[in-house]
């Protein structure tokens, strides 16, 4: 299995007192490695920072006594730090896995989302490489779905928008919203085939102080085209948790010319949410942990 997106996990469980993971890592631009957590019993997050193409990851179980263990693997770093690919799990023996949840809630955003920033425990704040300080894991959007007992999906990159992107980032949201590598030259991926429970929906802070009419007809339709994709599920359209205060008072304005907007044309079970706070602690200016 080949995965871009930051968030995208894997689980199984295994019999025996340890496996061994082989994972192969894009190298992108000769010198970007991904990073991934790995949760073993439902224990703390270890954080493993890939140093080759070819990764052989040797995990023991967190309990010797116990002869089943279960394990969770997370990609932390975004599509710009390119692909991983599971290739295999060496084991005495691979279980069948308890059916858990089928409830999916899709999380769509850009950094915020993405978990960049996040975390500066590994690397301080201002050393180290800046995709280094990604934790997908411990970004909101899983910590959200872990506490319902849900799973998870990230759409989400760095630096995105819906009517215009920064730093660096050329394309915009919907543009590449159904694209397996988060890229506009990607093959479209193939989506669930039931509908997320929830979609959260955290834009804007890249479009920053856009036209209001551009903005709230862009969000509209990219809302239309969710609905009509998935017309049961629910959809929360939230504020960016790290906005200024000035910035924070324009989305507002937005939104709220936006929830007119929603009603006029009768759509159900759409919602706002504005965060109160500003969370800025992180590396840039990002949200911590």
């Amino acid at each position: 299995m080949k995965t871009w997106a930051s968030g995208t996990y894997i689980t199984f469980s295994f019999a025996g007192d340890f496996c061994e993971v082989t994972i192969l890592d894009e190298v992108k631009h000769g010198s970007y490695h991904n990073i991934i957590s790995i949760i073993v019993d439902g224990g703390k997050a270890q954080k493993v920072f890939l140093k080759d193409a070819e990764n052989s990851i040797k995990i023991k179980g967190l309990n010797s006594k116990k002869k089943n263990h279960s394990v969770l693997i997370c990609k932390n770093t975004e599509a710009a730090i390119g692909f991983i690919e599971f290739v295999s799990i060496n084991c005495k023996k691979l279980l069948k896995q308890t059916q858990k949840s089928q409830n999916l809630i899709e999380f769509i955003g850009d950094s915020i989302t993405c978990g960049f920033g996040n975390d500066c425990t590994e690397k301080t704040k201002n050393k180290g490489k800046w995709y280094e300080k990604h934790n997908a894991y411990f970004s909101f959007g899983p910590i959200v779905a872990r506490k319902f007992s849900n799973n998870w999906l990230l759409t989400s990159v760095s630096g995105i928008g819906l009517t215009r992107s920064c730093c660096g980032t050329k394309s915009t949201l919907p543009q590449i919203y159904d694209k397996i590598n988060l890229g506009v030259d990607g093959e479209n991926a193939a989506r669930y085939k039931s509908a997320p429970k929830l979609i959260c929906i955290t834009l804007g802070q890249n479009d920053g102080f856009q036209k209001t009419d551009l903005f709230v007809s862009t969000y509209f339709k990219f809302v239309q085209k969710l609905k009509s994709r998935y017309p049961t599920s629910k959809i929360i359209c939230c504020s960016s948790p790290m906005a200024t205060r000035i910035l924070k008072d324009h989305q507002e304005r937005n939104f709220n010319k936006l929830a007119q907007k929603f009603k006029i044309n009768n759509f159900q079970n759409t919602y706002l949410f504005f965060y109160k706070g500003i969370y800025r602690k992180g590396y840039l200016f990002h949200p911590t942990i």
